[in-house]
């Protein structure tokens, strides 16, 4: 029997490339256009139903203006000497990080003591 394959992290790339494009004020119908195929194929690659080639990769980020670097940014540790799985961000997480990333490091310090805060309330550690 075929064992179903895992496609969170296509998902969770295909999240980002939505979020990306968005942001950029991209249709799926311009991106494709650009990109030399359907606008389906975008909705399948941003819904993470089709995961995409590095040639294709590379195009995307043109596009969009971004690095692959960026794109996959998070996803991978450099090592991970336990073997843990590693979480993936939602797409919320991941635009808040891109938008905190742009802060001044004190203020960045700041917010994520305040979610620090929020946090332990939240599950009762306070």
């Amino acid at each position: 029997m075929k064992q179903k394959r895992d496609r969170s992290i296509d998902r969770e790339i295909g999240a980002r490339l939505r979020m990306l494009r968005v942001q950029r004020g991209l249709s799926q119908d311009k991106m494709a256009m650009d990109l030399g195929i359907t606008f389906q194929m975008v909705q399948k690659y941003e819904s993470g139903t089709c995961s995409f080639s590095s040639h294709r990769i590379v195009a995307i980020c043109n596009i969009l203006n971004t690095t692959p670097n960026e794109l996959f940014k998070g996803l991978y540790a450099a090592s991970n000497p336990h073997g843990q799985k590693l979480p993936l961000l939602s797409v919320n997480t991941t635009h808040a990080a891109l938008q905190l990333e742009h802060l001044p490091l004190g203020v960045r310090g700041h917010i994520v003591s305040l979610i620090g805060e929020i946090h332990a309330d939240a599950i009762g550690t306070k």
